[in-house]
């Protein structure tokens, strides 16, 4: 229960501060609800059902958060949608009571993160900003290589894997990878320092903030989704993993599958 003793937490930009809130049960998050109002956002509520997912992302919104008792396959089944909807809006999910599969299981689905309700409600709300914020500001401190990247206007080739961050898509042999947010940008981070060892460290405060508490089993389930997905359109060797360190982007194995089998006839085009 809120208690009218606390302080209000400081608002948000009033640009950045629309949330779009879906509950599993009708008035199952009054309680977020006000504790989102009281912190400066503006929620709007809906329901987790296919019925509200047309309706569910209002124009302009910072997030979304689901909000159920348990993990079941139609949270998580919305939460893939919406995802593939709105690969650039945090997807927070917000749940009574979890396991640890569950995490793993809604992380893979698309969700940024898995939050328990009964959390302490700063922690809850400055979790929600954070990702809020991190979805709305650029980032700061960029790597040289990143940000010399960003001012050119051609996409860095990795021969047969393009990444390009003017358009926030990666080519593989020509064909578009879908990428959610956060896989893109692992991506583009890595990528734009290909050969250098990037720590856990140094990828969890580029993707969530400096400010994150991020685990290596969370970033190890975003490399494995990015991974799958490159693998998809086979690439399977450029995001290399560094034993006890983090992941690098080598780009010399990239370069060497792109060559041309030097034995058997040239695929048939498609």
């Amino acid at each position: 229960m809120l208690t009218a003793t606390r302080p209000p937490l400081p608002p948000l930009p009033a640009a950045s501060n629309q949330v779009v809130v879906l509950e599993d049960v009708r008035g199952s998050a009054d309680g977020l609800v006000t504790m989102l109002a009281d912190g400066g956002f503006r929620p709007v509520v809906g329901g987790i059902s296919w019925n509200s997912l047309l309706g569910s992302s209002p124009p302009g919104s910072a997030a979304t958060i689901l909000v159920g008792h348990s993990v079941n396959s139609t949270i998580a089944a919305v939460c893939a949608e919406l995802r593939r909807r709105e690969p650039a809006v945090p997807l927070i999910c917000v749940l009574g009571s979890f396991q640890p599969a569950d995490v793993v299981r809604l992380i893979e689905c698309g969700a940024d993160d898995v939050l328990l309700r009964q959390t302490e409600r700063g922690e809850l709300r400055a979790r929600i900003a954070a990702h809020v914020r991190r979805a709305a500001s650029p980032r700061n401190a960029e790597p040289a290589a990143t940000a010399e990247r960003r001012r050119k206007s051609e996409p860095e080739a990795f021969g047969g894997v393009v990444v390009d961050s003017m358009a926030r898509e990666v080519r593989v042999g020509g064909r578009p990878v879908r990428l959610g947010r956060l896989e893109f940008e692992l991506v583009e981070y890595l990528s734009g320092n290909a050969g250098v060892a990037i720590s856990w460290d140094q990828i969890a405060a580029q993707l969530y903030g400096p400010d994150a508490d991020v685990s290596v089993e969370r970033l190890e389930i975003l490399v494995r989704r990015a991974r799958a997905k490159l693998a998809a359109e086979g690439n399977r060797t450029n995001l290399v993993a560094v034993p006890g360190w983090g992941y690098r982007w080598d780009r010399r194995q990239t370069e060497r599958n792109s060559c041309p089998r030097s034995r058997g006839p040239s695929p048939a085009p498609r």
